[in-house]
Order: structure tokens, then sequence, then C-alpha cells
């Protein structure tokens, strides 16, 4: 898009805000049916996630909270680590 360059058509689709970004903590754990992605964003998860921990607990996280986020993670990076490395993967 430089000046001179011909017009360009953008088409775009508008979804709800929690199919890309719903909250991962909720009160018994479980996500909504409505979640498509889950942003695991934050310290904890950055804590939590490399080594599969699931006793690490702060006043705004804990495994319970997260729990079918965390282990929707647990299926993906087992399968995107036997993907890449070519063989299966190690459980955290």
């Amino acid at each position: 898009l430089r000046k001179g360059d011909p017009d360009v058509e953008v088409r775009m689709l508008g979804i709800p805000a929690r199919f890309l970004n719903d909250a991962e903590s909720t009160e018994d754990g479980s996500l909504p049916q409505s979640v498509h992605v889950v942003h695991l964003k934050g310290h904890w998860w950055r804590t939590v996630l490399p080594d599969g921990l699931e006793h690490i607990v702060v006043p705004t996280r804990s495994y319970e909270w997260n729990r079918e986020a965390f282990e929707l993670w647990r299926r993906h990076h087992a399968a995107f680590a036997f993907a890449f490395e070519g063989g299966p993967a190690e459980g955290p």
C-alpha cells in the first residue's frame, strides 16, 4: 500500500471477543463452550507451563481455577512436541 499503488479491497468479519481471548480463570476451572482460543498470559502461566506445575497458587491464579485451560495446553503441547521433535512427547 504505497502511494500510487492501486486500491486494495479488505474484508472483515466481526466476532465476539470472547471467542479470541476468553478469561482462562473460572470458578470451577471449566471453560465455557463459547471458547475457541485461550490466551495464557501473565507471570503465573510463564511459571507453571515450562514444567507443568500444578501446585503454584497466587491470589489471582490457581490450578483449580484454570484446570481445563491447563489440560488443553498440556494436550496441545504434547501434540506439537511430537510433531516438531519426531516422537512422542513426555508429559510435564
